[in-house]
C-alpha cells in the first residue's frame, strides 16, 4: 500500500523530464562529437577492408601450398578475369594485375582449385 508522502511531488503537478532547451544542448554536443569522430571511423573501415583482402590473399597462398603438397605437383596463384584460366600476363612473365580476380590453379591437372572474385573499393592489387 502506497503512502501519500511518497507520491506527493507527482500529485502536486511537477513532472520530471527534460526541457526542450536541455535536449537541444545535448543534441548539439553529440552532433559536434560525431562530427569529429566520423572521419576516423571512415579510416577504420578502409583499414578493415584492406586487412580483409590481405588475409584472403594469405589464405590463397596457404591453400596453394597445401594443395601442392597434397597433389605433389605445381599449384600457382594467377590473375584471372573469368575465374577459369590464368591470364596471359602470368604466362608472359608480366606483372599480374589481380584487381580483376585471381585463382588457385593446378598447372598439371589444369583444374581451378578456388576462384577469388575481384575486390571492389580497395584499389589496385598488382603484384
Amino acid at each position: 500500500m502506497l503512502k501519500a508522502g511518497k507520491c506527493a511531488g507527482i500529485a502536486s503537478g511537477s513532472v520530471a523530464g527534460f526541457t526542450l532547451l536541455e535536449f537541444l544542448v545535448v543534441f548539439l554536443l553529440l552532433s559536434v562529437l560525431f562530427l569529429f569522430a566520423l572521419p576516423g571511423f571512415g579510416v577504420m573501415i578502409d583499414r578493415s577492408r584492406v586487412n580483409s583482402c590481405v588475409e584472403e590473399f594469405r589464405g590463397a597462398f596457404f591453400l596453394a601450398e597445401r594443395e601442392a603438397v597434397r597433389r605433389k605437383h605445381r599449384v600457382v596463384i594467377c590473375a584471372s578475369v573469368d575465374g577459369k584460366v590464368c591470364d596471359d600476363g602470368y604466362a608472359n612473365g608480366v606483372k599480374m594485375d589481380l584487381s580483376g580476380g585471381y585463382i588457385v590453379f593446378d598447372v598439371e591437372g589444369g583444374a581451378v582449385i578456388r576462384d577469388y572474385p575481384p575486390v571492389s573499393g580497395v584499389g589496385m592489387f598488382v603484384g
